[in-house]
């Protein structure tokens, strides 16, 4: 068999592992089902962040997103009023970490807008809504990941 043909039967393959978005969404699709049911319940909200948490360490940004995001979700299950807004900058640093990370990452965009959207006013942490808002729908228009398609399409037609 001809080396270059080898070569290539071995490395096309490969190369689909490399690539950044190419088996992503799988990887994600546990984190993206715990976070749609974290708002309404405590045990799943740990887990989200238990999950983040561990893969945080290789900090990949949507990782260290989903993490920040669960961090805020946790303040909702807090009693103590300090305890909640500790988990709530807590997360909100790490979101925006990980935005900075990466600012083209719609996942990262779609979970801030998420959570600037249920966030008290009085937190001011809402004041991306409206950029957050255009990327998303831009996203929509360009070829990606249709299960995050799917979510952002939910979370745009509730506000709509």
């Amino acid at each position: 068999m001809n080396v270059k043909i080898l070569l290539l039967k071995v490395m096309i393959p490969a190369c689909f592992f490399l690539y950044p978005g190419f088996g992503h969404a799988q990887d994600l699709r546990p984190l993206r089902a715990l976070y749609l049911q974290a708002a309404g319940s405590e045990s799943a909200c740990r887990e989200l962040f238990a999950r983040a948490m561990v893969k945080d360490k290789g900090s990949e940004a949507v990782l260290i997103g989903y993490s920040g995001a669960a961090a805020m979700l946790m303040a909702r299950f807090a009693l103590n009023p300090l305890s909640k807004l500790n988990w709530f900058r807590r997360g909100r640093d790490m979101l925006d970490r990980a935005i900075r990370m990466d600012t083209g990452a719609a996942e990262l965009r779609y979970l801030r807008y998420c959570v600037q959207l249920g966030c008290p006013g009085f937190l001011r942490y809402n004041g991306e809504v409206g950029k957050d808002r255009e990327f998303l729908r831009h996203f929509l228009d360009v070829d990606g990941d249709m299960q995050l398609k799917e979510m952002i399409r939910d979370v745009l037609k509730r506000e709509d």
